[in-house]
């Protein structure tokens, strides 16, 4: 499982690289061209969308390398309640939703604000 740690009111830059599986099992780029890529953080696995602790589009760095980028500021972690939370990342288009990662997402308490 994934999992990525956080200081609350701290910034989080985390590149992605999205890939998919062929039909022989191996990894490929997944061409992200026409696609929305979707991070949600959630507080239980079973909480609505509507109550998600953050739901945002990444930032597509290089469409047909799959590569994106969650960029998260002080200000949005700042809201982010301390603990271990669920997130997990959707491609989405017109006919295509599928999620691509999933893990977990700790936010921890600073020593010094």
């Amino acid at each position: 499982m994934n999992t990525i740690k956080q200081f609350k009111g701290d910034s989080k830059t985390v590149p992605l690289k999205i890939s998919d599986k062929n039909t022989d099992g191996v990894k490929t780029v997944f061409d992200l061209t026409g696609y929305t890529i979707t991070l949600t953080i959630k507080k239980k696995k079973t909480d609505t969308d509507a109550n998600a602790i953050y739901k945002a589009d990444l930032t597509i760095v290089n469409a047909v390398d799959g590569e994106c980028l969650i960029n998260i500021t002080p200000t949005i972690s700042d809201g982010f309640p301390l603990g271990t939370h669920y997130f997990d990342i959707q491609v989405k288009n017109v006919t295509t939703e599928r999620t691509t990662t999933a893990g977990l997402w700790v936010v921890e308490d600073k020593v010094i604000d």
